[in-house]
């Protein structure tokens, strides 16, 4: 496990390098119109790769890792294939006509948007993950932001060149994932589209992908939002900030890829986890966010200003505002992770990230109208903790109906191998 968490976090680093490269080299290259256009098409376009990644991120390496059979295992990757399939010829057209809705984005931007979403949906790292390979993952995300920061060193060269920064963000992943499709196919000998278990998949991981969807509302949207409720230059500095505070507000994502399918085996075998040790987990998240948080604070400005010189000007207050959003969901992350995914309980997931995504929805509008950069920042944190706040309760009922179902059991009778106490 732990060989495999250093290999996630070094390939981890290596990816959030392309765009500590990237963004001062466009914010220096294209003008902050152009800028403001860039990350308004990335941000519309990665949502709609989640709508086609459908939250088999989580699901489906959560299935795999309970799959022993090779059978299993190309039975369910064929379904997920399948299923992202079916997802494009729904997403892709909702992408692009939002894009065109959008005052101020071109049809040639639309289009990007519609190309991002469908390269960003088909990451093969769900199959990585769930095979307790986890680093093969990483790798394969790490070559496709490198792939992308080649591309855009080598075509981008002045304010006009928004079309091949755009080109840039699509064809960079789709070589990276390519490569880890073909891995994938010929690992599990899938020759065939099948319809049939890809709406089998889309029905089941639905939960997962309503979460998924929940937590973009108030991440990617964020920036879309930006776009349209204030001005380019806010929207620039909001957008960089965003980009920037990603490898901190990340921090905890590789452990998911990591640890999820090994506490859901931990938790079929045992019937439950034990709360101590889910405590401890949240402990040690947490110290390591305030830890981050300093940090940030600290090296911040001297980092934008003097190491990747963005002439935009409140990046590092606005990273600094960011950073805070690390205690709720360094807290939030461990909770999911321990006690509510690895029992199956992700309808309280995703409850807790709906009434998160209704406050930030509520709260963006005025506050953003108001308060710019500084009130959405405040909205972002305020869905957060929201989210965190019905975590902690979920994770208290899951451990109560644990221990009522310990309780009950019969001296001497142990619980049925697979089952999760409390469902």
């Amino acid at each position: 496990m732990f060989s495999s968490l250093l290999a996630v976090y070094a390939s981890f680093g290596l990816r959030y390098v392309a765009p500590l490269i990237a963004l001062p080299y466009l914010a220096n290259t294209l003008s902050s119109s152009t800028l403001a256009i860039y990350l308004t098409v990335q941000s519309i376009g990665l949502m709609g790769g989640a709508g086609i990644e459908y939250g088999f991120g989580m699901w489906a390496s959560r299935e795999l890792a309970g799959a022993h059979a090779a059978s299993e295992v190309s039975t369910i990757a064929a379904g997920v294939l399948s299923a992202q399939a079916l997802l494009i010829l729904i997403v892709c057209p909702v992408v692009i006509a939002a894009a065109i809705l959008t005052p101020g984005l071109s049809v040639i931007a639309a289009l990007a948007s519609g190309a991002l979403a469908i390269v960003s949906g088909f990451s093969p790292a769900w199959y990585f993950q769930g095979r307790l390979q986890a680093q093969w993952g990483a790798l394969i995300e790490c070559a496709a932001a490198l792939a992308y920061l080649g591309l855009l060193l080598l075509l981008v060269h002045s304010s006009t060149d928004l079309p091949q920064a755009l080109a840039s963000m699509v064809l960079g992943p789709a070589i990276a994932y390519s490569i880890g499709l073909l891995q994938v196919l010929r690992e599990t000998k899938i020759r065939c589209f099948r319809a049939d278990l890809g709406w089998a998949c889309i029905r089941v991981a639905f939960t997962m992908f309503s979460t998924r969807a929940a937590v973009l509302v108030y991440t990617s949207t964020s920036t879309w939002m930006m776009f349209v409720l204030g001005d380019p230059t806010a929207t620039a500095q909001y957008g960089i900030a965003n980009r920037l505070a990603g490898p901190v507000l990340g921090l905890y994502a590789p452990l998911a890829q990591v640890l999820l399918p090994r506490f859901h085996r931990r938790a079929l075998a045992l019937g439950s986890l034990t709360p101590v040790e889910g405590i401890a987990f949240v402990g040690i998240l947490e110290v390591s966010a305030a830890i981050a948080i300093a940090a940030c604070h600290f090296f911040s400005h001297f980092f934008t200003t003097k190491i990747l010189m963005i002439p935009v000007p409140g990046v590092a207050e606005a990273v600094n505002g960011l950073s805070w959003m690390l205690l709720p969901i360094a807290a939030s992350q461990a909770l999911v992770l321990y006690f509510i995914l690895p029992n199956k309980k992700e309808a309280w997931n995703l409850r807790s990230i709906l009434a998160g995504a209704g406050i930030f929805v509520l709260a963006a509008p005025p506050l953003v109208l108001h308060h710019a950069v500084t009130g959405m920042i405040l909205a972002r944190l305020l869905g957060e903790t929201t989210v965190t706040a019905g975590l902690l309760i979920g994770s208290i009922l899951v451990w109560r109906s644990s221990r009522v179902v310990v309780h009950q059991d019969p001296p001497g009778v142990p619980a049925p191998s697979g089952a999760v106490r409390g469902d």
